[in-house]
């Protein structure tokens, strides 16, 4: 079964019509596994939900939560959630319409604009660590660039910056994340965030690593008002992307991020990992990138030790990129 738990359902009805009729009540009165994950989500307001039958496109059960202005990070909710025994479960996915205290990488924030995408989704895993956690940093990166593909009918091509950026030419159009739990030599839980600007391009000040940003509107502007498609499209290809890994194909999901890596065989600019002042730091690493490697890592010319960690630059047909 599929459930639907909102703060606003006619928000829902917009971007998904006929999802089904809505029930309202207190929190307690709603479908498992709602009651316990609601207060992680939401404080103050009561929910509206509804259950519907799983569609052949769906996985057997899956759970939806749109939010229409989060007041924090769904992300870190999650996180929290973790940190303090709450049951999520497999398959929960929570969508901020609009929000604030979002943010990216290394604690750097991101703005979260209506009509743009901002996403978390987690998964119950049971996969060994050591094989899958590059893969798990892959993952929303490749479907991002591939929704972004896909709804565009293969007029637009994005590209993916190492490790998690996706681009349009100069400008960043998505921001992924990866956060896991792990237990032994296993990762059972696995948390990916990802937002994508679609209908506005947040002002950024310009550095290296991110030129400025840009939104699918701007690019093509029949796709101002995708996100009903995209959401579609990024959680169908998040549900079957964590299947596969289930099923230990790795090596699928490397090859799909390598023929979207927009970074092989450029002049890049590698400063250390977690530098915001570049302009006070010297480059780690500047040259060819030359390969990729299945765990992520960069071999480039006249280094003799793949770079496993840092912040890239590049230069585009357009200009500097990051």
């Amino acid at each position: 079964m599929i459930t639907w738990l909102t703060d606003h359902p006619q928000a829902v009805e917009r971007l998904l019509p006929g999802v089904g009729e809505w029930q309202t009540g207190k929190v307690s009165e709603a479908p498992e596994p709602w009651p316990s994950c609601w207060p992680l989500f939401h404080e103050g307001k009561e929910p509206a939900w509804t259950v519907t039958a799983s569609p052949n496109s769906e996985p057997a059960d899956a759970h939806y939560l749109v939010i229409e202005f989060a007041s924090a990070s769904q992300f870190k909710a999650v996180l929290q959630g973790w940190k303090s025994g709450v049951a999520l479960p497999d398959r929960l996915v929570a969508l901020a319409l609009g929000g604030q205290g979002f943010q990216g990488q290394r604690q750097r924030p991101w703005t979260a604009c209506p009509g743009n995408l901002h996403l978390t989704a987690h998964y119950d895993l049971g996969c060994d660590a050591a094989a899958a956690q590059a893969a798990l940093t892959m993952l929303p990166a490749v479907v991002a660039a591939e929704s972004i593909a896909s709804i565009s009918g293969g007029r637009l091509h994005p590209r993916i910056k190492w490790v998690n950026d996706v681009l349009l030419g100069d400008g960043k159009v998505a921001g992924v994340l990866t956060a896991t739990s792990v237990r032994g030599a296993t990762v059972d839980r696995v948390v990916f965030g990802i937002g994508l600007n679609i209908a506005v391009a947040p002002q950024v000040p310009p550095t290296p690593f991110v030129p400025r940003a840009i939104c699918l509107g701007d690019a093509d502007s029949s796709l101002r008002d995708a996100l009903p498609r995209i959401f579609q499209e990024i959680t169908t290809r998040l549900h079957a992307g964590v299947e596969e890994l289930k099923a230990g194909r790795w090596a699928g999901i490397f090859d799909r991020y390598r023929s979207c890596a927009g970074f092989i065989g450029r002049e890049v600019t590698i400063w250390p990992e977690g530098v915001e002042d570049w302009q006070s730091v010297a480059p780690s690493v500047v040259g060819r990138v030359v390969d990729l490697l299945p765990d992520l890592s960069l071999m480039i010319a006249g280094q003799s030790a793949p770079v496993r960690a840092g912040r890239m630059a590049w230069v585009t047909d357009t200009g500097p990129s990051g």
